[in-house]
């Protein structure tokens, strides 16, 4: 709307006044709303591959992960070995014999191994 736009509406039709304002207003919604938009279009993507990454980790683990059963009701393993799974997402340490304690594991992360 120009300026002569406006002098006319607030002399003919002061009632519609409003209307200026209005006008703007949802231009600026939509603006915003596609500026928010396009600022999280790069968290998308990072987070899909991300759970994409852990989907694949996950289905790896799946098949190194022994066979559990319960005995004397206690949950125990069928084979005593255990198994260190790192990925860049996320780390599993599986020790049935209990020899980990949770001061190990905090250390090895600390320690930058991903």
């Amino acid at each position: 709307m120009t300026i002569r736009d406006f002098i006319q509406l607030s002399v003919l039709k002061p009632n519609k006044i409003w209307t200026i304002l209005q006008n703007p207003l949802k231009k600026i919604k939509g603006i915003f709303f596609l500026l928010v938009l396009l600022v999280s279009i790069p968290g998308f993507i990072r987070a899909g591959k991300d759970i994409a990454s852990m989907n694949t980790n996950l289905g790896i683990v799946a098949k190194q992960f022994p066979e559990l059963s319960i005995q004397d009701g206690k949950l125990s393993a069928g084979d005593n070995t255990g198994f260190v799974y790192r990925s860049d997402v996320f780390n599993i340490v599986f020790d049935p014999s209990g020899k980990s304690t949770d001061n190990d594991v905090t250390s090895e992360s600390s320690q930058g191994i991903p």
